[in-house]
């Protein structure tokens, strides 16, 4: 078969467009498929663009090659997106794909060549909130051979709401090594990802360290903030304000994930919402307990709470606070959870899991497609 998959920017700071290329990677390099990726934009200010890490059997094609993404704005181009549609869809004829893999609803059109897939990178609800996606959404779902989500309940709420069967959910694949990497003497928290206050509420990580450093249990611990994003002066700013510079290490950008994770011995996660929040994947393939915000279906597949991590009732500060605590002063309790981080990843994230069920995924619309090829 040969695949194409759809994105923005291969170039672009997001949880969307790294789990997109990882998905990519796993299929090329483990699959016979061809694959390809159409990248509507090539150049990203500097400071708002990441090298995610794509493989040599992977071709890249740029839609937009002079094209700058000057700010980290979704409204402008969404819109940019939508004028130049029918570029999009040349390109994709001129490539002649058995396979189709989008990551935005707003591209899809009925003048396709082939069968085509979309993957949801968030929540449903979510999903079908803003006005423009769920005009999409009504009037394309049908067109589309499979709409995967990344948990079974927005599977389940997507088919239930459109009378569907052409859902399906697969989680994210990380392209990280699993194995247990910290020796839990760090005495280092983190957070990993995009710099965005309004989503991910950085504010209240920072609010709930400030909490352990009153109550005197944060001695000798520190909090590292990885990731750079447009909020990234408002969160220094609070550091400072909270006057948390003496326990906080606002880290940037990261050359090597698993250097990071070596050194990490709790992850934690205070966004509004989420799909499936790689980091979190990232962190249990990697034996390290986490504590999240129930910002998503998705956060029950990750954490089973008193496993391998607490779930915090969403924007409970306090609550949030007792359970870090909970675990920083006690290391065996620590520990014990990123065993089992490690064990929940092998049995739900790892690379045989998520490959069997894009073969089966995939093996389906190369069926399909070779039906259509025969009445044309």
């Amino acid at each position: 078969m040969k695949l194409v998959f759809i994105l923005q920017s291969i170039y672009r700071i997001g949880g969307t467009e790294k789990a997109t290329i990882d998905q990519a990677n796993l299929i090329s390099d483990s699959t016979n498929n061809e694959v390809h990726i159409i990248s509507l934009y090539q150049e990203v200010e500097s400071e708002h663009r990441v090298n995610h890490y794509i493989s040599d059997k992977i071709k890249v094609h740029f839609l937009h090659k002079k094209i700058v993404l000057l700010k980290y704005s979704d409204t402008i181009y969404n819109l940019v997106d939508l004028i130049y549609k029918k570029k999009t869809v040349s390109l994709i004829k001129s490539l002649n794909p058995t396979l189709c893999i989008f990551t935005s609803v707003k591209l899809m059109t009925a003048s396709l060549p082939c069968p085509a897939i979309l993957m949801a990178h968030f929540r449903f609800s979510h999903f079908i909130s803003g006005k423009v996606t769920r005009f999409y959404l009504d009037k394309y779902h049908k067109l589309f051979e499979r709409v995967i989500f990344l948990t079974e309940e927005d599977m389940r709420s997507y088919q239930s709401h459109y009378k569907s069967g052409n859902g399906e959910y697969i989680f994210n694949y990380c392209h990280v090594t699993a194995r247990m990497k910290s020796d839990f003497s760090n005495k280092r928290i983190a957070y990993i990802g995009r710099i965005d206050n309004s989503q991910k509420q950085l504010s209240h990580a920072l609010e709930i360290i400030a909490g352990l450093i009153r109550d005197n249990v944060f001695n000798g611990w520190r909090f590292d903030l990885y990731g750079t994003g447009n909020d990234v002066e408002l969160i220094k700013n609070k550091i400072k304000s909270l006057e948390l510079c003496d326990s906080v290490n606002f880290m940037g950008k990261y050359n090597s994930l698993d250097s990071v994770l070596e050194k990490t011995d709790l992850l934690i996660l205070t966004s509004r919402f989420e799909g499936l929040p790689l980091s979190l994947i990232e962190g249990a393939l990697s034996g390290i307990p986490l504590i999240s915000y129930n910002c998503s279906p998705g956060i029950s597949d990750i954490i089973e709470n008193g496993y391998n991590g607490f779930i915090i009732e969403q924007d409970n500060k306090d609550e949030f606070r007792a359970r870090v605590s909970e675990l920083i002063l006690n290391n065996e309790k620590l520990k014990k959870f990123g065993e089992n981080s490690f064990s929940l990843a092998q049995r739900k994230f790892s690379k045989e899991v998520i490959l069997q069920k894009w073969n089966s995924v995939l093996v389906s619309c190369e069926l399909i497609s070779k039906d259509k090829g025969k009445h044309r």
